[in-house]
């Protein structure tokens, strides 16, 4: 939990975490053809990497950032799964800027907006159209 709080203060000041959460799956386990045989496909998900960062920390734009913070996850990963970063033949990396360019994901928000304690369950608001069409082809 501490890192998970260290890591959200951190964006919230504009910098990317120190402690990156990291969430990992590994889709050629279940489905082999994704990968040559005796290897793998990892699928990396990490939480505050914020998208408006503050200049004094770096820039998604400047590939040596983006460089540097993708080190810092597999040095992440290496501390729960030692060799890890050593295993690694090639990657994709796409940062919270490459998801708006890519994907039109306004600000690299893969949930397209974040929800506040106001808008879940009993308390949200049912947003119904004035008029329904209903087309037949």
């Amino acid at each position: 939990m501490e890192d998970l709080e260290l890591a959200h203060r951190e964006a919230s000041m504009g910098m990317p975490t120190t402690t990156p959460i990291v969430e990992m799956t590994i889709p050629s386990a279940v489905d082999p053809t994704l990968a040559p045989p005796g290897k793998h496909v990892v699928q990396i998900f990490v939480q505050y990497a914020p998208y408006d960062m503050d200049p004094k920390f770096g820039s998604w734009a400047d590939p040596a950032f983006a460089a540097a913070f993708c080190n810092r996850i597999y040095n992440r990963i290496d501390e729960f799964a030692p060799g890890f970063s050593k295993s690694i033949i090639g990657e994709d990396v796409l940062t919270p800027l490459d998801l708006e360019r890519v994907f039109g994901l306004h600000k690299g928000n893969i949930n397209h907006m974040s929800l506040g304690i106001h808008q879940i369950g009993f308390v949200r608001r049912a947003r119904l159209p004035a008029r329904c069409q209903v087309f037949s082809l």
